[in-house]
């Protein structure tokens, strides 16, 4: 989640649209009603300092907009500063903003409105310590939620020179090597969480994010320069993102998962 720019995309800035029946003298007629695109949304970052920015910063938003009186936003908001890696650690209350059948035996009325419930990882998971598995199995057994996710993957063809160096990047940046998974090897990580494979979709974007993201950094870079400055740390960085875009060894991989609507028949 971050610092909130996620956050405040999300529930401030998208809109659905519903149609509801209206009363005319022609009769019937369907009407379009503006809403958040989320009823609810809870926010997790690890950092508590970035916890409590974001947490800020939605509420400004909200005071200017109550002051305009153009809120549209979605109210039901909610951001930790939690461990998304492990869901055991998690407070009560992050627990009950997230578990919809019960929460250590507090039995919660059910709804009967028809609802979704998603899970959005954005270039996080690599991060997860140990692994996405404890995550994956608690979004599906306990969040009863899909999951869609920007994520990073082995390539298939990646040859052994090429895992040697980026078992070394991980070293070097603290990632766990263990993460960098094939496509058919995070299917399978997802399967074992209890998604069903048919209902696992997966698009490749590295084309898209890699050569740019390298390109940026290198622009920022030559631009303070001029003022006796650096990018930094980030120089290693634009190289990792620039290694990867002229090998493919790692993939930028948008994934889907949905959870069967009735899971007691698969």
């Amino acid at each position: 989640m971050g610092c909130g720019d996620q956050s405040l995309y999300l529930t401030r800035q998208l809109f659905r649209t519903t149609d509801i029946p209206t009363a005319s003298a022609g009769g019937m007629q369907e009407a379009q009603s503006v809403r958040p695109l989320f009823d609810s949304y809870v926010g997790l970052t690890v950092v508590k300092s970035q916890a409590d920015f974001a947490r800020d910063r939605l509420l400004q938003v909200r005071s200017i907009a109550d002051l305009e009186r153009t809120s549209q936003e979605t109210t039901d908001v909610k951001i930790f500063a939690a461990n998304a890696a492990d869901p055991s650690s998690w407070e009560l209350s992050l627990k009950r903003a997230v578990f919809r059948p019960s929460v250590k035996g507090e039995a919660i009325e059910e709804c009967t409105i028809k609802t979704q419930t998603w899970l959005l990882a954005l270039d996080t998971l690599y991060h997860f310590q140990p692994s996405r598995d404890r995550l994956f199995k608690c979004a599906y057994q306990d969040m009863q939620a899909s999951i869609m996710a920007f994520d990073l993957l082995l390539s298939d063809q990646a040859t052994p020179w090429e895992r040697f160096v980026l078992r070394l990047m991980c070293l070097v940046a603290g990632i766990p090597y263990g993460n960098f998974v094939t496509k058919k090897g995070y299917q399978r990580n997802l399967t074992q969480a209890g998604y069903e494979s048919n209902l696992i979709e997966m698009r490749d974007i590295s084309e898209h994010v890699f050569p740019g993201i390298a390109n940026f950094l290198r622009k920022q870079d030559a631009e303070l320069s001029k003022y006796g400055m650096t990018i930094g740390r980030f120089k290693g960085a634009a190289k990792a993102f620039d290694w990867w875009a002229q090998t493919g060894v790692v993939r930028g991989v948008i994934i889907v998962a949905r959870r069967s609507e009735n899971p007691g028949a698969e």
